[in-house]
């Protein structure tokens, strides 16, 4: 498909910089840490702080506002912008440095928070381990009392090759109200796991799956 102007314009802006965001986020973060300490100054450190945070979230928003994400099956890596990969990039400095999100768990309910940012609706009772790893954050839907094991994988894409072109497809993840998702279960993209579904450990959930009410008895 032709590239439209617009197309243009996001790849001169975002193309050929965004593989250096996580260097630029760390140079800010790291300089204005050290501008803090020579000025004492309390609010330059908050802000040192605060920086890998909200300057990917703001990137990030403010592309999804100007070229929204497709959902379902696309290709990226040509003349058509890829706002999927640019999302991704920007969200690699969560990968690089995986403390993070792991500090985010020191107050209860902030990584909910964290991800409701970014765009995934978390709903009440909402239970992760600090092992968790949410990639593409702003396309998971979980309801009411949820509890989500160690180690547990969302991902809400998947890529493969197809003919020499790289291939995409995107779809969020939905899971249901009154779930257990054991440690080391995998969901891919447009997993819907039922309202009451308790998953033993090691489940994998590929595109599109779909899963009955129950795969682990009760205990009493």
């Amino acid at each position: 498909m032709k590239a439209s102007k617009k197309d243009i314009i996001m790849n001169l802006l975002f193309k050929k910089t965004l593989p250096f965001f996580t260097l630029f986020v760390s140079i800010l973060f790291v300089g204005t840490l050290i501008l803090s300490y020579q000025k004492s100054s309390c609010a330059l450190l908050v802000i040192a702080l605060l920086i890998p945070y909200l300057v990917p979230l703001v990137f990030f928003r403010v592309i999804c506002a100007i070229y929204p994400m497709k959902i379902g099956a696309s290709f990226f890596g040509e003349d058509k912008f890829s706002p999927w990969i640019s999302s991704y990039r920007i969200q690699q400095v969560y990968l690089m440095f995986p403390i993070l999100e792991r500090l985010l768990f020191i107050v209860p309910g902030l990584f909910n928070l964290w991800l409701r940012l970014w765009g995934s609706k978390i709903g009440k009772n909402v239970n992760f381990i600090p092992g968790v790893e949410v990639v593409d954050r702003g396309h998971i839907t979980i309801g009411d009392n949820v509890f989500i094991g160690n180690k547990c994988y969302f991902s809400p894409h998947v890529v493969q090759v197809r003919k020499g072109r790289f291939f995409l497809y995107y779809k969020g993840i939905t899971i249901g109200d009154n779930c257990f998702l054991g440690a080391f279960s995998t969901f891919g993209p447009g997993t819907e796991i039922a309202s009451g579904t308790s998953l033993p450990s090691g489940s994998y959930y590929t595109v599109n799956k779909k899963t009955p009410g129950c795969l682990m008895p009760d205990y009493e």
